[in-house]
């Protein structure tokens, strides 16, 4: 899958996770400083990331990402791992 395609969503799935517009997402937000997810937010959303692209993130993993852009790698790493 291509980095824009995972992008595409990743950044959709964090919008709805945030209840907003995908248009402000941009990879240097933090989930939980800029849109206020906290941990158990952010614990779902990877679980969400892994269905929408079966895949498996390790708790390590999906622990440090904390900004879009960490999502977006995180994601990408995993699926190239898959």
């Amino acid at each position: 899958m291509e980095r824009k395609k995972i992008d595409s969503k990743v950044k959709e799935l964090i919008a709805q996770f945030a209840d907003c517009e995908v248009s402000i997402i941009n990879d240097n937000i933090d989930l939980e400083n800029d849109l206020g997810l906290d941990s158990i937010d952010r614990l779902e959303l990877v679980m969400n990331i892994e269905k929408e692209f079966n895949v498996c993130v390790s708790d390590d993993v999906a622990d440090n990402a904390t900004t879009v852009k960490d999502f977006v790698d995180m994601t990408e790493k995993a699926i190239l791992n898959n």
